[in-house]
C-alpha cells in the first residue's frame, strides 16, 4: 500500500514537471497559476487559476490568456508567426499523466 506521502511526493513533482514545460514570458504562468490540490481522500487537482468573468466583465485570475497560450493562432502584429506555444498545455498534461502512472505502478489503456 502506498501511503499519503508518497503521494503527495509524486503530485508534488508532477506539478513541477508542468511548471517545467509552460510557456514562460514573465514566469506568471507557470509559476503563480499554475496550482493544485486534494479534493478527496483520492483525487488531486492540476489546475491553472484562469479565474473567471464576472457581471461587470472583470477579470479576476492570475493567468486568464492562459488559453490563448495553447491554441492556434496566427499574429499579424509578428509577420505572420504562429504560436510557439501552441498545443503546450495538451502535451504537458500527456505527460504528467504517464509521469504519475508510471511512479504510482499503473498504467493507460
Amino acid at each position: 500500500m502506498i501511503d499519503r506521502q508518497y503521494f503527495d511526493r509524486v503530485f508534488l513533482e508532477a506539478v513541477d514537471q508542468l511548471r517545467k514545460v509552460a510557456p514562460k514570458d514573465t514566469g506568471n504562468l507557470a509559476y503563480n497559476a499554475i496550482k493544485y490540490n486534494w479534493v478527496g481522500e483520492k483525487e488531486f487537482v492540476i489546475f491553472v487559476d484562469v479565474g473567471n468573468v464576472q457581471q461587470t466583465r472583470r477579470v479576476n485570475g492570475i493567468a486568464p490568456y492562459m488559453p490563448f497560450t495553447n491554441e492556434k493562432w496566427i499574429s499579424p502584429n509578428w509577420n505572420e508567426k504562429t504560436n510557439p506555444n501552441e498545443n503546450w498545455w495538451n502535451e504537458a498534461m500527456e505527460m504528467v499523466i504517464y509521469f504519475i502512472a508510471k511512479r504510482l505502478g499503473g498504467s493507460l489503456q
